[in-house]
């Protein structure tokens, strides 16, 4: 806010056009309104009427992520977003092997959640992640060094 981004005070949609087309109607739905609350039916229903893959962010038991894998879901992020949403929640990086052992082979894991450096990637990865999403190193690198940052901290 003190930089005044907010994409949704915008008229041009920038930041939000993906959201707002046709394609991405149901997750403006069901992101931009979070106090609606959500179950395993509406994920059923998501899936019956939508085309593309189901990726879901946030999985934290290894109950949730079997879930995943009733409902139809294709992948899974392993994640607490960064540590903002909920004190004192989970390790995210110790639930990872044991969503993994429990359905890694059924949909996709992927993790995000404190990656800083090459050496947690490998951490990750070597825990069962597929991929690992890099927001908190590329925004830094881009911020302190801009392409030339973004770059470096990819490769660190």
């Amino acid at each position: 806010m003190d930089n005044g981004y907010n994409p949704f005070l915008r008229s041009d949609n920038i930041g939000v056009a993906a959201g707002f087309s046709d394609a991405g109607r149901g997750g403006v739905d069901w992101y931009l309104f979070p106090r609606v609350s959500h179950g395993w039916d509406d994920v059923l229903f998501m899936n019956k009427h939508w085309d593309g893959p189901l990726i879901f962010k946030g999985i934290q038991t290894v109950e949730d992520a079997r879930m995943c894998v009733e409902v139809g879901v294709d992948g899974i992020v392993v994640s607490n977003h960064g540590g903002r949403q909920v004190d004192g929640g989970v390790s995210s990086l110790g639930m990872l092997p044991r969503i993994v052992d429990a359905v890694g082979d059924k949909l996709d894991v992927f993790f995000d959640s404190g990656i800083r450096s090459g050496a947690d990637i490998a951490k990750a990865m070597a825990l069962g992640a597929q991929m690992c999403f890099i927001g908190r190193p590329y925004i830094c690198g881009l911020a302190l060094g801009g392409e030339g940052g973004v770059m470096c901290s990819s490769l660190c």
